[in-house]
């Protein structure tokens, strides 16, 4: 029964993304499937309380004695006890990568260098290649974080394996209604121009000689990419792009320049770049460097693969940009900063933070 309840309690601390009720249920089950596994005659009711810091779990039964019966001591009370905490948190998640099981989920190639400020780079994949740096890049950050583990040599500190998984901080995020069309393959060329906030299908692009500025609103991006291409300038504050339905992604050429911003209240507030999780599922959207690249928002693909790279720097104007998508892939030579630094009290709903390692039984 000791064995069973150290079980419940490790089992309630190891599924950092459920809910408390969860994994309340979560130690209960762990106790009874020991229980079962050790072929005992035991029937005993765990309790399980969750607590800031980690799980206790107790429970008693009545036994028969034996020998204690010739002293008119017919049953006693057996109980145990076990507790255990948190591994520790280790900060802010400011680049995360969803997939579960991907291979070089995330992925820091070619002679690129990453930094990311006060913050953690985190995959949530149990592969043993989660976190990988090839070729002569450089990559540092407050910490990097695996549930699976990492290989390459280019990691400044070395990342963390079994670190807990972390659950998606814009699952519940809603989308916009875009039942209709205000605009259809819109292309804005050379000159200046100004765009409207509404639901462009097929394609939004913005070519070469192209200045174009946004009013603030939500831009939808609907059956088609999002396309800037080289020696385009983009502007806008107070702006969200949302990719729904079929081939909507992201498509920010090299050369191109873009310096928005985004919303600062609302359901959008502190996003750039937004995918609906059940359209354009297994696209992959791109930042290429090389143009005028400032980002103040968050950019979330929980189903797209991301690719960042090309050349100059990407970011480091940028004083809010976290990564939320599928997948992360940082390549080329690029310059590539992740900010958190200027997160507002709202904006800080986006970052999660993470744990490493696995809970500790203390009794």
């Amino acid at each position: 029964m000791q064995g069973a309840a150290d079980s419940a309690a490790l089992a309630a601390l190891s599924k950092f993304e459920e809910s408390g009720s969860e994994r309340i249920q979560i130690g209960k089950d762990a106790f009874e499937a020991n229980i079962a596994s050790s072929g005992g005659q035991i029937s005993a009711s765990p309790d399980v309380q969750l607590s800031e810091t980690g799980a206790t779990v107790t429970a008693s039964i009545v036994v028969e004695t034996v020998m204690l019966g010739l002293v008119n001591i017919q049953q006693m009370e057996v109980g145990v006890t076990a507790q255990a905490v948190y591994a520790p948190k280790i900060g802010p998640v400011c680049v995360l990568a969803l997939d579960r099981s991907a291979d070089q989920a995330i992925d820091i190639d070619g002679t690129a260098t990453f930094s990311a400020n006060d913050c953690v780079i985190h995959s949530n994949s149990r592969s043993d290649t989660a976190l990988v740096a090839g070729g002569s890049t450089y990559a540092e950050a407050d910490a990097f974080c695996a549930v699976g583990g990492h290989s390459g040599s280019g990691f400044t500190p070395e990342p963390e394996r079994n670190c807990s998984l972390v659950a998606d901080p814009l699952a519940d995020l809603e989308m916009p209604i875009a039942s209709s069309c205000d605009y259809l393959s819109k292309s804005f060329n050379n000159g200046t121009h100004t765009a409207s906030p509404g639901v462009y299908c097929n394609s939004l692009r913005v070519n070469a000689g192209a200045n174009v500025t946004l009013d603030p609103g939500v831009y939808v991006i609907k059956d088609g990419p999002l396309t800037l291409n080289a020696n385009s300038t983009v502007v806008g504050n107070g702006v969200v792009f949302v990719f729904m339905g079929s081939n909507a992604y992201l498509n920010l050429k090299a050369q191109s320049n873009i310096t928005v911003s985004a919303p600062v209240f609302g359901e959008y507030t502190g996003l750039a770049f937004v995918q609906d999780p059940l359209s354009s599922a297994d696209e992959t959207s791109s930042i290429e460097g090389g143009g005028n690249l400032q980002i103040d928002g968050a950019i979330y693909l929980p189903t797209q693969a991301l690719k960042v790279g090309g050349e100059g720097e990407i970011g480091l104007l940028s004083d809010f940009m976290p990564i939320i998508a599928e997948t992360v892939k940082f390549h080329g030579n690029a310059q590539v900063t992740v900010n958190i630094n200027g997160a507002n009290d709202d904006e800080d709903d986006i970052l999660t933070e993470v744990r490493t390692g696995t809970p500790r039984l203390i009794l």
